[in-house]
């Protein structure tokens, strides 16, 4: 495992004409996503970055824990300004593209999509989103989206998650460099942010979908159902069809989604 502290010089040098941009780089924190929201509430300058080598609590959708151990992974935030009615399951769809895009241009590995905010390779889970708004208490309205990302970079999965969970490293990344994935990341967030919501968004995150022609197990608080993912809607809504041959969309939020497992 061969990587150094994540360098905020050389960050600004390969971020170039977005050098400029706040970045806020720690060596330990709770959470980016709860550090970033407190900063947009505060009025922070925008768009705005917050990195850090380890968290203590971080977390993933639906209240689950996001394991971040120090020195061998990304952890980082990016808030930004958003249009009026911007749907943050949107921006979630738009992350994950672009993260997925990201990674394959630094390291050659292609990065599948696992609804609706997942990143897997060879079948494990390699990144996780989080994209949280931050509401204005006057108006009501969303002002601000922060999305939050962990990306599981050097060495070996904890062992504790080693059968689920991977590394770009464990997947054959040579000599990953967190530093230059997190300024291509940077870079292509803040400035491709007018693809949300678009037609050719929704394509490409179909494009990385590794549960269109699955089977599945819908996991719902009130059970678990049997289903075939057919397609993923313009609005990364999850179409299936159901064992009686009915179909059914599922929205962000309100099911987990996991692959049936056969044998």
């Amino acid at each position: 495992m061969k990587d150094n502290r994540i360098d905020e010089a050389r960050l600004r040098e390969l971020l170039g004409e977005l050098s400029d941009i706040p970045i806020y780089i720690y060596d330990v924190t709770a959470s980016t996503n709860l550090t970033a929201i407190e900063y947009a509430r505060g009025g922070g300058v925008c768009p705005a970055v917050f990195i850090a080598e380890e968290q203590t609590a971080g977390r993933g959708r639906l209240g689950r824990s996001f394991l971040s151990p120090g020195g061998c992974g990304i952890y980082m935030s990016v808030v930004t300004r958003v249009r009026e009615n911007t749907d943050p399951t949107a921006i979630t769809t738009y992350a994950a593209c672009v993260i997925s895009d990201a990674i394959e241009h630094k390291t050659g590995l292609s990065p599948l999509i696992k609804w609706v905010n997942d990143l897997c390779l060879g079948g494990k889970k390699l990144a996780g989103i989080l994209t949280q708004g931050v509401v204005d208490p006057d108006s009501a309205s969303v002002t601000h989206a922060v999305m939050g990302v962990g990306i599981n970079v050097l060495g070996d999965a904890p062992e504790g998650v080693r059968d689920i969970a991977t590394t770009l490293e464990a997947e054959g990344a040579l000599s990953p460099d967190r530093t230059a994935l997190i300024a291509e990341i940077i870079k292509e967030y803040i400035t491709g942010l007018d693809a949300v919501g678009t037609r050719r968004l929704a394509d490409s995150y179909r494009r990385r979908s590794c549960l269109i022609g699955r089977a599945v197990n819908v996991i719902t608080p009130m059970g678990t159902y049997p289903a075939t993912v057919v397609g993923i809607t313009d609005e990364a809504k999850l179409e299936l069809i159901l064992e009686d041959g009915a179909r059914e969309l599922l929205s962000t939020g309100e099911v987990s989604v996991r692959e049936i497992k056969t044998g």
